[in-house]
């Protein structure tokens, strides 16, 4: 799989301690600004598997840097996560019905769904 190594690196050290070592390296937002042609280069030649830039005001995370191959894996996930938050409540609800009661529900004919 092509992001094998984001999640080897996330799970080799665990998701808790990769935040925690992550909080350790915030920077503020003037030396990320310092930083961003290094941060530019550090991403091209690891790829996927560089560390994300961790910054904000007074050193409290408020956004981060990855590299964009990094960010193409993740967006599947946010659209899962998406996805979830929608059907959540739906399946607590009891679920979906057969498509033929939907059908019938909306006064058409479930034989033209079979």
């Amino acid at each position: 799989m092509r992001y094998t190594k984001v999640y080897t690196y996330v799970y080799s050290i665990g998701y808790t301690d990769c935040m925690a070592a992550l909080e350790h390296r915030i920077r503020t937002s003037r030396e990320a600004r310092e930083t961003l042609g290094d941060t530019l280069s550090r991403f091209r030649s690891e790829g996927i598997a560089a560390e994300p830039l961790v910054f904000g005001a007074q050193r409290k995370p408020e956004a981060v840097m990855i590299p964009f191959e990094t960010f193409q894996a993740l967006v599947p996930l946010m659209e899962n996560l998406a996805i979830a938050e929608t059907i959540r409540p739906r399946i607590e609800a009891g679920g979906a019905a057969p498509l033929s009661e939907t059908a019938a529900a909306l006064g058409l004919d479930p034989a033209d769904f079979e």
